[in-house]
């Protein structure tokens, strides 16, 4: 007797697992020609803190900010903004060519600018990190700025309209470093994925 056609071959799915009632998807997995299937397992909420690792940053499952962060950060982003006050205010009110006629409150006024500005940032920590990476930014900048001057030979004082360029380029730099930052580059947000301090 003739064997009939496809008699002897399974089935499709014949000798396949059913699922069992109640049983949980199983990972997702992509199968690699050149070694085993790799198992994408890791949560949304870890990415943050791999890609933190890769730059030699760990802060683990720590609160933030943390106390040394928060003055950090605040004191980082101050620093450029009293100088800019203490020297901008002179130059506005004429008090650094003749401190003669410099009216006495200046200099408190200046002062308590500052101490406000200082505590706003040790008070809105997010604030004082914006701030501190456009110093970095800013410090950046002005080290290339400086090493131009010197190797093309500038004379001392600066002209005004070299000393207007080299204004602008720190403030544009200050305020590039601030905006990567929110959206970041090249560091992500250290709050990101981190607890907030407040909720403990």
């Amino acid at each position: 007797a003739r064997a009939r056609p496809g008699a002897g071959a399974e089935r499709p799915g014949a000798g396949a697992e059913r699922p069992r009632a109640g049983a949980q998807p199983r990972a997702a997995t992509w199968a690699s020609p050149a070694g085993p299937p790799l198992r994408f397992s890791v949560p949304a909420s870890e990415l943050g803190v791999a890609r933190g690792r890769a730059w030699g940053l760990s802060f683990g499952g720590s609160p933030w900010p943390a106390l040394s962060e928060r003055i950090l950060f605040a004191t980082a982003g101050w620093l450029p903004l009293a100088v800019l006050i203490a020297y901008g205010g002179g130059a506005v009110t004429g008090c650094d060519r003749a401190a003669v006629g410099c009216p006495p409150e200046l200099e408190i006024l200046q002062s308590v600018v500052m101490a406000i500005l200082l505590a706003g940032l040790l008070t809105i920590p997010r604030i004082g990190y914006y701030a501190a990476m456009g110093s970095a930014s800013l410090a950046f900048a002005a080290m290339i700025v400086v090493l131009a001057y010197g190797v093309g030979g500038v004379p001392q004082p600066l002209p005004a309209e070299l000393s207007v360029a080299a204004l602008t380029s720190w403030i544009a730099a200050y305020l590039f470093g601030a905006w990567a930052a929110s959206r970041d580059w090249p560091l992500r947000r250290p709050w990101l994925g981190r607890p907030w301090l407040a909720r403990r």
